[in-house]
């Protein structure tokens, strides 16, 4: 017969000495995700600061995540953890100008969320695709060829615009750029007939792109080595060729007055993304080739996306 004299059963000591240890345990891993998150935020605040982007003559506009100075002080509580009524002013960090072209929400639903931890550890804006928006004067890409990049990440699959107007555009009145469908994404500057598109992979999981935008329309190819417009996705042009709908000539905007950020008007109706958008930036003139490949390489580096 079994001797059961000396099995005895875990004495209170010894379980609190494991449930210790398991503590102990689970702190260090959150502690070393915590570490890991802000050395990657700081690592992007310090490519942010050093990067090529202001050194550029005829920047606009720019927006990003991860600097202190691109949010109102206490509205980057991070969304996941927290109640929050959202981001107000995404302030415009262009150390080239005084003038500066912050983008500002009406309502407070109407706002997007702040998350700390949103495209590959970074923080973004959350968009949630029913009535998030934010609106900016675009009137600095009036009358001029402009560069263009967004980096996103879209969470559904359906059309929705990154980039857009507030009220009902005509040709040239404003700028529309976003997903088209599940693989396509579209860029107008106001029509519904005439327009260019760019088929992309379909929409499978969330993850992060980078989209340049070049229209060079006055330059006409002398400096920036195209000759009307060009889309690249994450760094490469072969992966988005553009595909001409009507006869789209994307000359010169006239007027971009109600611009937004996260939403555009298609045949009067509210179109609303629904995604995240962690930096968008601006150029007032076509830019050279191997200006824009340092700031998709800036970006691509930053945001840890592959390029193609």
């Amino acid at each position: 017969m079994t001797n059961l004299k000396n099995k005895t059963a875990f004495s209170l000591i010894e379980l609190s000495i494991v449930i210790l240890i398991i503590g102990i345990i689970v702190a260090g891993i959150t502690q070393s995700s915590r570490l890991i998150r802000q050395f990657k935020l700081s690592s992007a605040r310090s490519q942010t600061q050093s990067g090529p982007v202001s050194s550029i003559k005829d920047l606009g506009a720019w927006f990003e995540t991860t600097l202190p100075s691109s949010f109102i002080d206490g509205e980057t509580e991070d969304a996941a953890s927290a109640t929050t009524t959202g981001i107000t002013v995404w302030n415009d960090i262009n150390s080239a100008s005084s003038f500066k072209r912050d983008a500002s929400a009406g309502a407070s639903g109407n706002r997007p969320l702040y998350y700390a931890n949103c495209m590959n550890g970074l923080p973004c804006l959350r968009f949630d695709g029913s009535n998030d928006e934010l609106l900016f004067d675009g009137t600095f890409l009036v009358g001029v060829d402009y560069t263009i990049f967004v980096v996103e990440q879209r969470r559904i699959a359906t059309a929705r615009y990154f980039l857009g107007n507030k009220v009902a555009a005509t040709t040239e009145t404003a700028l529309q750029f976003g997903y088209s469908g599940t693989s396509a994404l579209e860029i107008s500057q106001g029509s519904t007939t005439n327009y260019y598109t760019a088929a992309i992979d379909a929409f499978g999981s969330v993850s992060p792109k980078l989209h340049t935008f070049v229209n060079s329309t006055i330059a006409s190819g002398i400096t920036s080595g195209i000759t009307t417009s060009a889309h690249y996705l994450n760094g490469s042009a072969t992966a988005s060729t553009l595909t001409s709908v009507g006869s789209p000539s994307l000359g010169t905007l006239t007027a971009y007055d109600d611009a937004t950020i996260g939403s555009t008007k298609v045949s009067g109706t509210s179109s609303y993304f629904n995604g995240d958008i962690g930096e968008i930036i601006f150029y007032t003139r076509a830019l050279k080739a191997e200006e824009r490949i340092s700031v998709e390489d800036y970006l691509l580096k930053k945001w840890n996306i592959a390029g193609l």
